[in-house]
Order: C-alpha cells, then sequence, then structure tokens
C-alpha cells in the first residue's frame, strides 16, 4: 500500500481574504443576535400581552 501524499494548498493572506472573512463573522454574529432578539421579543411580547390583557377595564 502507497501512502498518497494530499496536495498542499497555499492560501496566501490578503486584503479580500480578510475582508471575505470579517464580513461572513460580521453575518454569522447578526444571525445569532438576531436569532436571540427574536426569541426574546417573542417571550416578553406575549407575556406582557397576556398582562395587560388581564388587567381591568376602567369603566367610563
Amino acid at each position: 500500500m502507497e501512502k498518497e501524499e494530499m496536495e498542499k494548498v497555499v492560501v496566501k493572506p490578503t486584503w479580500q481574504l480578510a475582508w471575505g472573512l470579517a464580513w461572513r463573522i460580521f453575518f454569522i454574529c447578526l444571525g445569532i443576535y438576531a436569532i436571540i432578539f427574536g426569541i426574546m421579543f417573542a417571550v416578553l411580547g406575549t407575556t406582557i400581552w397576556a398582562w395587560l390583557q388581564s388587567m381591568p377595564t376602567m369603566p367610563y
């Protein structure tokens, strides 16, 4: 059995690569924050809505 040698890929650090990684990290973080905010908004929104609905109305 011969041992296969994998081709070595050389990645040159360029500004294009750096900006690509920066934008990717930004969008991943934005997505994570959007999911967390959406869950918090749904939970707190339904809680506040239920609390407001349970309050007695004032007679006029």
